[in-house]
């Protein structure tokens, strides 16, 4: 999963797209196969390699962000997502060890889930 994450960043920024909002709340997880599905680009701006002011939610926002000074978004999502990485290794430690056939149990409540 925290893979899918890196490689759907690098895919937006590829685009000249930052995110500015990476989150838990605004990844979905694909059951089965566990990909993750960025959504929620109110706050994405394109082609913009600079840009200040504070956006996103604390706790997820790089340190650069939350002075509402100039930053580079694109850095910030790549904060923002080791943020995220910090929070699943967090959760991991008190969601319940079952497991299912498909996968950890308890991660939909985490993520978002796609209906499939």
């Amino acid at each position: 999963m925290s893979q899918g994450l890196a490689q759907g960043l690098n895919f937006l920024h590829s685009k000249s797209v930052s995110h500015r909002d990476i989150k838990p709340a605004n990844l979905l997880l694909v059951p089965v196969s566990y990909k993750i599905i960025i959504t929620d680009f109110d706050l994405a701006v394109m082609g913009e390699d600079k840009v200040s002011g504070f956006v996103g939610t604390p706790g997820y926002v790089a340190p650069e962000v939350k002075s509402g000074g100039i930053y580079d978004p694109f850095l910030a999502d790549r904060f923002s997502c080791g943020k995220v990485y910090e929070f699943l290794l967090l959760i991991s430690h008190v969601l319940p060890a079952k497991n299912t056939p498909d996968g950890p149990e308890g991660l939909e409540g985490v993520f978002g889930a796609v209906a499939g």
